[in-house]
C-alpha cells in the first residue's frame, strides 16, 4: 500500500469505487453472523496485523472521531 506524497493526511486519493481492501481481508468476516449485536469492544479484530500498524501511522491513522483513536485494540 504505497502512499502518494502529494495526498494530504486523512484524504483519499482514489474514488469510493476503488477501495483499498482486498477481498481476502473482508472474507475473514464472511459468515460471522455470531458477531452481530456483540459490543465492538468484545469482538476479536480479524483484520491483518499490518492494519493496526497503519492505524498508528501519522500519515494514515484513524479519523479523530473513531472510537479506536482513544483505545486501539490488540490483534
Amino acid at each position: 500500500m504505497a502512499l502518494h506524497p502529494t495526498v494530504p493526511s486523512g484524504k483519499r486519493n482514489v474514488g469510493v469505487d476503488r477501495p483499498r481492501l482486498g477481498l481476502q481481508i473482508v472474507l475473514q468476516y464472511e459468515g460471522r453472523w455470531d458477531l452481530l449485536g456483540t459490543p465492538t469492544n468484545e469482538v476479536l479484530v480479524l483484520l491483518p496485523r499490518r492494519f493496526r500498524e497503519l492505524a498508528l501511522d501519522s500519515k494514515i491513522g484513524l479519523p479523530p472521531e473513531h472510537p479506536w483513536k482513544q483505545d486501539l485494540p490488540e490483534w
